[in-house]
């Protein structure tokens, strides 16, 4: 089980999409005006996001030019819903942020760092969480810590963050 998800933190980005998995953006062209880094729209148009409904994660990629407005003012795009969370793409850093959608959380949750950063985090997920689910075995407890170890050498910040939303699903707090 670990050599096999050890095998996909290798892979590259481009054999992780599966086509009829895949979230894709509806407009091309409203994406492009998308206030946040060339890298990330460009990441969001060539390889969406998966949907992991087991897990919680639905897509559901903004569909216009022009960002949402939270209440203190904060622009955003929508990237779904995770959990009791909206994905929230800040404007114009690409930021990804969880807005809680429960009364239960009392603050965003951080994602990641940029819209690619959750791309490959998202598609690497997607496809160990189906080999942890496949056998009941202690490594799966070492695959998620190394899925984990893997974001956070791409992400540094996910590490620097007391509440972040990849700490909490993959290690449990």
């Amino acid at each position: 089980m670990r050599d096999r998800a050890r095998e996909i933190l290798a892979r590259p980005q481009a054999e992780l999409v599966v086509p009829t998995d895949r979230t894709a953006v509806e407009d091309p062209l409203a994406l492009n005006r998308w206030l946040v880094p060339a890298r990330d729209r460009a990441a969001l148009e060539r390889w969406g996001l998966p949907l992991i409904e087991r897990y919680g994660l639905v897509s559901n990629i903004h569909a216009g030019e022009r960002p949402d407005e939270l209440e203190d003012g904060r622009g955003y795009y929508g990237l779904g819903i995770w959990l009791d969370l909206e994905l929230a793409a800040a404007v114009p850093s690409g930021q990804v942020w969880g807005i809680p959608l429960t009364q239960w959380r009392q603050s965003d949750v951080f994602v990641n760092s940029s819209i690619s950063g959750l791309i490959d985090s998202a598609w690497r997920w997607y496809w160990i969480s189906g080999i942890i689910n496949s056998a009941d075995s202690i490594d799966r407890y070492a695959c998620l810590r190394d899925l984990f170890e893997f974001i956070v050498k791409r992400d540094a910040d996910v590490a620097a963050q007391r509440h972040s939303l990849w700490r909490e699903v993959l290690l449990g707090g």
